[in-house]
């Protein structure tokens, strides 16, 4: 009996393996495997915007990424007691203007680096619903809690979609041949929009990622989207907001990440450094206990036989 269609995923042309440097951009469920993906103790630069949700920022993004271009006190905007910028997540706000600046360029200059040197870029898109300042019909990746009136909001089309990641595509694969990029679609409803908003808003990211692997190569398409709304099409894999996914549900989308792209020996490495990292999670009752303190002994030693065993790795954590 089968009680689930399964999704059939195309076979990629390459492999993801620890020495591998990766990127990743994109809405909350980027942020959400980039945390498998270190957990695992991959080298990956995650979100150096912040989560952004709307292919047009996260082509923006990309660009200056690329471009190395730095931010100045004419691209902020005081709101709230904080600095903000309408192109990055409000984590990168702070009382202070040079604060703000100096997080967001450093990120910029860290990004640059693993941009050109990483073999692996993962973008996941969000939704294909764009707000845009009505003073000047400027796209923003977050409205940082400025009144809705002064933005209007806009399903953008295909051809905008296409046209603005196709072009940053190009440029990053002349800057690093090497590259292979992966896009996913975020399976993370955005309900505020409306079900059916929701509903057109992934379609018409869906029908932009179809162009784009067809004319680009070194592009291929994972499919969580559909892995969540097929083989888990179940409420109690969402949490009580009915937007997110469970953990439940992401270590099962990440099985199958794994299954797509890595090999029986990343596999297993995998399995040794989650162990690693649930074992240094771990929370005693008594601290100061010699049970404890042995604990700490054995997985530091541990931790200095995979440094240097795996020295391209970083286990500093």
């Amino acid at each position: 009996m089968k009680l689930q269609t399964k999704v059939k995923i195309p076979n990629p042309n390459f492999e993801i393996i620890h020495r591998d440097k990766l990127m990743s951009i994109g809405s909350c469920f980027a942020h959400n495997m980039a945390q498998q993906f270190g957990n695992c103790k991959f080298n990956i630069v995650n979100n150096p915007f912040g989560i952004l949700y709307n292919p047009l920022s996260i082509a923006k993004g990309l660009e200056r990424i690329l471009e190395q271009k730095e931010y100045n006190a004419a691209d902020l905007f005081y709101r709230n007691e904080r600095w903000n910028s309408f192109d990055h997540h409000s984590k990168f706000s702070k009382s202070e203007q040079s604060a703000t600046l100096k997080g967001i360029n450093q990120s910029i200059e860290k990004a640059h680096k693993q941009l050109l040197d990483s073999r692996i870029l993962i973008i996941t898109l969000g939704t294909a619903n764009v707000f845009f300042k009505k003073e000047n019909s400027q796209f923003v990746a977050n409205c940082h809690k400025v009144p809705n009136h002064q933005f209007e909001k806009k399903l953008i089309s295909i051809e905008e979609i296409v046209s603005a990641l196709k072009s940053i595509f190009i440029k990053i694969k002349v800057a690093n041949p090497n590259l292979q990029i992966i896009l996913t679609l975020s399976p993370i409803r955005h309900i505020r929009d409306g079900l059916i908003e929701n509903q057109k808003s992934k379609a018409t990211l869906l029908l932009a990622i179809d162009q784009l692997t067809q004319e680009l190569k070194n592009l291929y398409y994972f499919p969580a989207y559909e892995i969540a709304l097929d083989e888990l099409r179940d409420y109690r894999f969402y949490n009580a907001d009915m937007i997110h996914l469970t953990d439940v549900a992401l270590e099962y989308i990440w099985e199958q990440f794994g299954n797509t792209f890595f090999s029986a020996d990343t596999k297993q490495l995998n399995k040794q450094f989650k162990k690693l990292q649930q074992a240094l999670s771990h929370r005693p009752f008594n601290p100061a206990s010699e049970q404890h303190q042995a604990f700490l002994e054995k997985q530091k030693e541990l931790v200095e036989a995979y440094q240097k065993q795996y020295s391209y790795l970083d286990f500093s954590k």
